[in-house]
């Protein structure tokens, strides 16, 4: 069978930002995928997949490429999207490991930099990301607008953006 993956990794001038991986349930990442991805991502990997009725959400900060794989293999079969982190803005933490939940029951992953959105404090609490769920996505989520897929593209602009929804979908 072909082995079908998604990687969507932005480039901004001459810099590698995060990667974020889309596995559907028919396959598996491989190895060499998330060593490579390790090495050049160093600040952390999140990992959601719906299970049993929900979002699951797993983030290390500090894991072997080679434990990843092997916690990573108990999800065969399960659709799922992992994000590997480089910082731009916001302190290395957990609490800025993507994903991040978002006000519906979802969970967003982002690559790039989200200029409208950057903290002042480039290593503070909060990342760029952080700070657009609060004041764009979450707000827009409660609205319900009709036209959100294209104004989410339009403020976006040479991001990409990984959303799951509540129910599972993964866009």
């Amino acid at each position: 069978s072909t082995l079908s993956l998604y990687v969507k990794s932005i480039h901004v001038g001459n810099t590698l930002m995060c990667l974020i991986v889309h596995v559907p349930a028919n396959a598996a990442l491989p190895g060499w995928i998330i060593r490579s991805a390790m090495n050049f991502n160093e600040d952390g990997v999140g990992v959601v997949a719906y299970e049993n009725g929900a979002n699951v959400v797993r983030k290390w900060l500090d894991i072997k490429p080679h434990k990843l794989e092997r916690k990573l293999r108990k999800l065969k079969g399960i659709e799922h999207a992992i994000h590997f982190r480089m910082a731009t803005h916001g302190r290395i933490a957990a609490s800025n490991v993507h994903p991040f939940p978002t006000v519906d029951g979802g969970q967003f992953m982002h690559n790039g930099i989200l200029g409208k959105y950057t903290p002042v404090d480039r290593k503070g609490e909060l990342s760029d990301s952080r700070i657009f769920i609060r004041d764009w996505l979450n707000p827009m989520l409660i609205s319900n607008d009709e036209k959100f897929e294209d104004k989410l593209q339009q403020e976006i602009a040479g991001n990409a953006v990984l959303l799951c929804a509540p129910t599972g979908e993964i866009k």
